[in-house]
């Protein structure tokens, strides 16, 4: 415990005790608002803080008062990241996670020492992340960074085939308003599209990012979106078609940002496109 007023005495070094503090302390509570991102003050306890901190060793708990993500974000990425307590719930409720947190984590050091505590520590990180993603697939929040998602992807999915292009005739069309957006290329022979299904604001658990190439050859991928640390957005691969082969599903889901995305589906589609390329011709009778 560090209080300012018990522990100051007259001559002290203000900055030399409060470093001392920030050193020696278990747990640094942080009290993240609009006036805290106004004070120089508190940004320096806080780096303090940050800078004590090991993978073992965790220091900081945030709590929130009147600032959303967006706020903190905009003051620093790195408390942002962090599984915050809002004050909005109430001080019983603040209280209360606070107490579970402290007494929690030095029951679980007692009986199981660092290394075990720091295993379920990491179980509590991947538990905030499950209720992280739930509450992005049912909120507008969560819809918002999938439209900004796939946006990017489909720029990058052009920005390949302008390189195509040099080589291939090829027609283009892309449609980013439409209930189920797409981007697509044609040659001659074969097809290459990338289809958003399933988006419905509220609920993106049955939402798809279809990837087909369409020819002699046939094959279709689909990709669910999943959110990663610090609202990512990545895409695991849920089901693979091909007419030859039937449907296959991957339990252990792969996961894939947009760009190995799209670069795979290229990189197939060249495949394919090479093997119609060599298939024999047959003549007109």
């Amino acid at each position: 415990m560090w209080y300012d007023e018990y522990v100051l005495k007259p001559g002290d070094s203000l900055l030399e005790k409060i470093s001392a503090g920030l050193r020696d302390c278990d747990r640094g509570i942080v009290v993240l608002s609009p006036l805290f991102f106004k004070k120089d003050w508190p940004q320096f306890e806080l780096d303090g803080l940050f800078a004590s901190e090991t993978k073992e060793r965790k220091i900081l708990i945030p709590i929130w008062i009147d600032v959303t993500k967006a706020d903190v974000l905009q003051f620093s990425p790195i408390p942002a990241d962090r599984v915050a307590i809002k004050a909005a719930d109430g001080i019983p409720s603040v209280v209360s996670q606070i107490r579970g947190v402290v007494l929690g984590e030095n029951q679980t050091r007692e009986v199981l020492g660092a290394a075990l505590s720091w295993r379920f520590t990491q179980l509590g990180k991947l538990a905030a992340l499950r209720t992280r993603r739930d509450e992005l697939n049912r909120s507008n929040e969560g819809y918002a960074l999938l439209k900004k998602g796939v946006k990017t992807l489909f720029d990058y999915f052009d920005r390949q085939a302008d390189q195509l292009q040099t080589h291939l005739t090829i027609s283009r069309r892309r449609d980013d308003d439409h209930v189920d957006p797409f981007v697509a290329f044609n040659t001659s022979q074969m097809s290459l599209s990338l289809h958003l299904t399933n988006v419905s604001v509220g609920d993106l658990s049955q939402c798809r990012l279809a990837v087909r190439i369409f020819g002699a050859t046939q094959e279709e991928k689909e990709f669910r979106p999943e959110f990663e640390e610090n609202d990512q957005l990545v895409w695991g691969l849920c089901m693979i078609k091909r007419p030859h082969e039937g449907i296959s599903t991957d339990p252990l889901s792969r996961i894939k940002t947009g760009e190995k995305v799209v670069d795979d589906a290229f990189l197939s589609f060249a495949d394919f496109l090479e093997k119609e390329l060599k298939r024999p011709t047959r003549p007109f009778v």
